[in-house]
């Protein structure tokens, strides 16, 4: 993966994949993963910040990016769109 290409712009919205539509596959990949990741954490009754360091474990990024993609576990646990709106929005928009 190419972290050069890997920066993700937040902007402000209420849709999250209106929001970052814009993006390159290979990051609405990434986005995609967490969101999802974060939503089943949810789903099971809980989604700590152990979690949260277990599933950044898995995307390779920089120090620098770490607090992109908090926020955007963070929008995922929040969404309150079912799991398989999102499915739907990714395979859309990849």
């Amino acid at each position: 993966m190419n972290q050069a290409n890997f920066m993700i712009r937040l902007n402000r919205g209420s849709n999250m994949w209106t929001k970052y539509r814009h993006e390159s596959k290979q990051t609405l990949v990434v986005i995609g993963f967490l969101v999802l990741a974060a939503k089943l954490c949810k789903a099971d009754g809980h989604f700590n910040e152990v979690e949260e360091e277990e599933i950044l474990k898995i995307v390779p990024h920089d120090k620098s990016q770490k607090k992109q993609l908090m926020t955007i576990l963070e929008e995922g646990a929040n969404d309150s769109n079912p799991i398989e709106h999102d499915a739907v929005k990714i395979k859309e928009l990849i």
